[in-house]
Formats: C-alpha cells, sequence, structure tokens
C-alpha cells in the first residue's frame, strides 16, 4: 500500500518526491507510536490494533 504513492511521486517529482513520501510516511508512524505509547517499534503489540466496528484485532 506505501507503493503506490511512492511510485507516482518518482514519475510526478522523482527521486525528492519519493523522499517526501517517506518523510510524511514515517512522521505519520512516529505519531502512531506516540499516540499509543510506544517508544520503539519493538514496543508495538497486537492489543494496540483497534478495527472500526470491532473489539481489538486477534488473529
Amino acid at each position: 500500500m506505501v507503493g503506490r504513492p511512492a511510485l507516482w511521486d518518482i514519475v510526478h517529482s522523482g527521486a525528492e518526491g519519493v523522499a517526501d513520501v517517506l518523510r510524511l510516511l514515517m512522521g505519520e508512524f512516529e505519531e502512531v507510536m506516540a499516540l499509543i505509547g510506544a517508544p520503539t517499534v519493538a514496543d508495538f503489540e497486537r492489543s494496540g490494533v483497534v478495527l472500526p466496528g470491532c473489539a481489538h484485532f486477534s488473529p
């Protein structure tokens, strides 16, 4: 799902466009980490995933 915006930006804006997409994605990821209280990627747990209209995610 991340590939499409990166491919579109490489055609539209070149390497700098892809870098912008990756910076945006990284910023959003850091925001999610802060919102769920995960200081590192290793602290992510399935209990933090909630699907709309459902209970917590459980495989």
